[in-house]
C-alpha cells in the first residue's frame, strides 16, 4: 500500500540534493554536466497542427530558445553521485525516462525526454510503492503518485506506435480535445478556468519511443486541488470518473502497466 513521511523524505532529500534549512545546512552531493547547451530555435514553432497548438497554447506561437527539439536529436548528460546513493539515483532516472517532461507545457507532452540509458531497466520498475487508489489519493492536495482503480495502474498508450514525435503529439491533442467534449459545462468550469476555479491538470501527457515508433502516454497522478479552491469532491471524484471511463472506451488507447 501507498505511503509516505514527507518530513523523512525532506530530510534525505536535503541530505543528497543540499539544504540551507536543515540545522547543518549542506552542499549538493549530485554533480550533473550536459555535453551540449547549444540552443538551436529562437523562433516559433513553424506551421504547427491545430492539435500541438492546443496542448502547448503559448508556446508554440511565441519565441522561445529550445534544447533538442527534433524526432532524433540528443544531449548526453552526465551524473555524479556518492556510491550509496546510486542504486536510487539509477531508480530515478528509470522514472524520469518513462514519465519525466521538462519545460512550459510539459503536462501536455512538450518537453517529453528519453533516457536510453534507462531503457532496459524502465520496463522493471517496481511501481507499486508509487501508486495510490485514485479515489484515497484525493485526500492529499499534491501530485505524489500514480493513480490506480479496479482495473489497474491509470496509464493508457496510444496505438499504433506513429513514425514521428510530431504525429503521436497530433494524436494526444485530438485525445485531449475529444476528453473535454465529453465533459459537461460545470465540469468544463473547472477544466478550463472559469472566474476563479481551476482545476489544476493532474492527466499528463508524453511522448514515448518503442521499438515500432513514436506513442503518446497518458497517465494519472490524482490529487485534490488547494482549499483554497474551495473544492467539492464529489465533483472532483465524477469529473476523474468519467474522464477514466473515457479514456477507458477509447479506440485508440489501451491500457497498460507502466
Amino acid at each position: 500500500s501507498f505511503s509516505v513521511d514527507v518530513s523523512k523524505m525532506r530530510e534525505e532529500e536535503g541530505g543528497l540534493f543540499g539544504s540551507v534549512h536543515s540545522a547543518e545546512p549542506r552542499q549538493s552531493q549530485v554533480r550533473l554536466r550536459l555535453s551540449d547547451w547549444t540552443t538551436n530555435r529562437t523562433e516559433s514553432i513553424k506551421n504547427p497542427s491545430e492539435e500541438q497548438t492546443y496542448l502547448g497554447y503559448g508556446r508554440v506561437d511565441k519565441p522561445h530558445k529550445t534544447i533538442g527539439v527534433g524526432d532524433n536529436e540528443c544531449r548526453k548528460i552526465f551524473i555524479s553521485v556518492p556510491r550509496s546513493d546510486a542504486s536510487s539515483i539509477e531508480q530515478s532516472m528509470a522514472l524520469i525516462s518513462a514519465y519525466g517532461t521538462i519545460g512550459g507545457r510539459s503536462r501536455n507532452g512538450w518537453g517529453s525526454l528519453r533516457i536510453e540509458a534507462c531503457e532496459p531497466s524502465q520496463s522493471q520498475i517496481d511501481l507499486s510503492k508509487y501508486q495510490h487508489p485514485w479515489e484515497d489519493a484525493l485526500k492529499l492536495n499534491w501530485p505524489h503518485a500514480l493513480g490506480t482503480s479496479e482495473e489497474g495502474a491509470l496509464i493508457w498508450k496510444t496505438t499504433p506506435s506513429l513514425g514521428s514525435w510530431t504525429q503521436a503529439m497530433n494524436q494526444l491533442g485530438k485525445i485531449r480535445k475529444d476528453l473535454r467534449r465529453n465533459f459537461t459545462k460545470q465540469d468544463r468550469a473547472w477544466l478550463a478556468g472559469a472566474g476563479n476555479i481551476r482545476l489544476p491538470n493532474s492527466l499528463r501527457f508524453k511522448v514515448r519511443k518503442d521499438e515500432e515508433g513514436m506513442y503518446g502516454a497518458i497517465f494519472h497522478m490524482p490529487c485534490l486541488p488547494v482549499q483554497e479552491l474551495n473544492p467539492d469532491i464529489n465533483i472532483i471524484r465524477g469529473i476523474w470518473g468519467k474522464a477514466h471511463g473515457f479514456l477507458d472506451d477509447c479506440p485508440s488507447l489501451k491500457r497498460i502497466a507502466q
